[in-house]
């Protein structure tokens, strides 16, 4: 096995991506083997974006071993695999390639007859029936948080806002938070993870915070020259279903991959059919 590689032509090549003009400088052989060819056409595509020069030489004779390396074991794999066993990598290739087109069509089909939107109604009929054995392995916690000097002359503000939190006093708080905060979270919609919540606020740990577990309630918590308020809107414990807003987006995912599989079991039900009403198959 021989492979004869010309340094000139991988320098022509490289002075065609410097605009350099040459005579029909894509026919130019660059490197052959005994059954193959590269042309510089070919190793500039192989090459791709470089840095000057020396990126340039480096990057051909990178791209021309890498082609040759590919070609010398193809070759030899020809050479030493048995009939029987070139002849099994054939079958599977072509299976592979059958596979691959009737997957690509199918796909296309069902993508262009699936309905993607998901109403709130069908997320709690499977929440309900499919997911009813489903429990939580750790605590969810939903809350919101600020912290504050001690004896901030709007202390009081802060607490009635924060206490009330209607939309008003929720945009005003806000607004003030880069001044007058060092910790601010403001979004209580949210479901956070036991770990989450402990790296969010700095007054709960993994020692006390069986003592924060109580939802609707405001804790005020003086700490490291800080005051510290948490409301904790809502909790999930380990051991209880999981709120259905929690499981959102697994809902969606789990119900348009079931209208996926019934899609997946018309089309190839209506295959067969439609083909046999049209003639196409014919089984005796």
């Amino acid at each position: 096995m021989h492979l004869k590689i010309s340094f000139y032509l991988v320098f022509a090549i490289l002075l065609v991506y410097c605009d350099v003009a040459f005579e029909d400088p894509n026919n130019q052989l660059v490197a052959k083997t005994e059954k193959s060819e590269l042309l510089a056409e070919d190793l500039s595509k192989l090459i791709g974006p470089f840095h000057g020069e020396l990126d340039s030489i480096k990057k051909a004779q990178e791209a021309i071993n890498r082609w040759a390396r590919d070609e010398i074991l193809f070759e030899q794999a020809q050479n030493i695999l048995n009939h029987h066993q070139t002849t099994e990598l054939d079958k599977t290739i072509d299976q592979y390639k059958r596979d691959l087109y009737i997957s690509k069509y199918k796909n296309m089909v069902i993508q262009s007859r699936l309905n993607s939107y998901v109403t709130n109604q069908e997320k709690k009929i499977y929440y309900d029936q499919d997911l009813s054995s489903l429990a939580l392995d750790q605590m969810l916690i939903k809350f919101r948080y600020i912290s504050f000097e001690i004896n901030h002359p709007k202390e009081q503000e802060f607490v009635q806002k924060f206490n009330q939190f209607n939309t008003e006093d929720r945009r005003v708080l806000d607004s003030l938070t880069f001044l007058n905060f060092s910790h601010a979270h403001f979004n209580d919609s949210i479901w956070f993870e036991r770990n989450q919540f402990l790296s969010k606020v700095m007054i709960v740990n993994q020692q006390n915070i069986n003592q924060f577990q109580t939802p609707n309630k405001l804790y005020r918590v003086t700490k490291s020259n800080l005051i510290h308020l948490l409301y904790l809107s809502d909790i999930a414990l380990p051991g209880e279903k999981p709120p259905i807003d929690y499981l959102d987006n697994l809902l969606e995912r789990l119900i348009i991959n079931k209208r996926i599989q019934e899609l997946e079991r018309e089309f190839d039900n209506d295959i067969i059919n439609q083909a046999i009403q049209s003639d196409i198959l014919q089984i005796y």
